[in-house]
């Protein structure tokens, strides 16, 4: 702080600042630090040592060694190659989702269990729980409540938004999993065993398997709807890197996923087009 003139020296801004931080402060590496470059990472030094591990002049073409706990095959990344492997990552995990035989499917991600009773429990699938951020809590409307196929029928709450779940039939809410208001994340950790949303007392089922889907039927379906969200993380990504590159947790590793790519509040914007009926 130039006191003389009651300003900020000119070239220089003073930390902590909001919208202005070095990472390695966020990281909780260094104390807050006055930043010389105008918090243009590209060219400071300390985040290039920090990144890469500062051991003094390096001879030509010997290796570098990462610093600890930091990847060493996004050392020396473009932040566009750091952005493509974040993404190949993220959808080579999509791609591997499960769904059982013993269930019938819904367009918006939701499932039925068959097994020919009155009362039937309903999920999500498990390509919905794969792009399911964290959550705080869930909620479900009350006992008795009568819904139809489609129709939202529990909220998935977290920290920068709610993605709504559809009723993959039509009937009245029996029970729902109260097990989810203590553990909500078992909705995205176990989508066919304990993370099941609720059992609905069936008003006519034959009606309802016209929009249900059988396994084969749905994983050609859901596979479309992986190209469709890749299109849209690839576009919205294409020129929101973030200008640190690789975001940082606590402790200095790379955080190498979609969420932090994007920020939470836009990821989930995005991915909710899987849910909408």
């Amino acid at each position: 702080m130039d006191t003389k003139n009651g300003g900020p020296t000119k070239g220089r801004r003073e930390i902590p600042k909001v919208d202005l931080e070095c990472v390695w402060v966020k990281a909780g590496l260094i104390a807050s630090k006055v930043c010389d470059l105008d918090f243009d990472c590209e060219n400071c030094p300390l985040d290039a040592a920090l990144r890469l591990g500062f051991r003094g002049p390096r001879e030509e073409n010997e290796a570098v060694i990462p610093a600890p706990g930091v990847d060493a095959s996004l050392a020396g990344s473009s932040r566009t190659e750091v952005r493509e492997r974040i993404l190949d990552n993220f959808f080579h995990q999509l791609e591997q989702f499960y769904l059982p035989d013993d269930r019938y499917y819904f367009r918006a991600h939701t499932w039925v269990q068959d097994g020919g009773r009155r009362t039937v429990a309903i999920g999500i699938d498990d390509l919905a729980a794969k792009v399911l951020p964290h959550a705080n809590s869930v909620v479900f409307p009350s006992s008795h409540s009568y819904v139809r196929q489609g129709e939202y029928c529990s909220w998935l709450v977290g920290s920068e938004g709610t993605i709504a779940f559809v009723s993959p039939v039509t009937g009245r809410i029996a029970t729902v999993n109260e097990e989810l208001y203590g553990m909500p994340d078992l909705v995205r950790t176990s989508p066919y065993e304990k993370g099941w949303l609720a059992k609905i007392e069936l008003e006519n089922l034959q009606l309802d398997m016209r929009k249900l889907l059988p396994r084969i039927s749905a994983n050609a379906r859901y596979r479309k709807d992986i190209e469709r969200i890749r299109r849209r993380l690839y576009v919205h990504t294409g020129t929101d890197m973030p200008t640190a590159g690789a975001t940082l947790l606590d402790g200095g590793r790379y955080v190498e996923n979609v969420q932090s790519l994007l920020g939470l509040r836009r990821y989930v914007e995005l991915v909710s087009v899987l849910f909408r009926p």
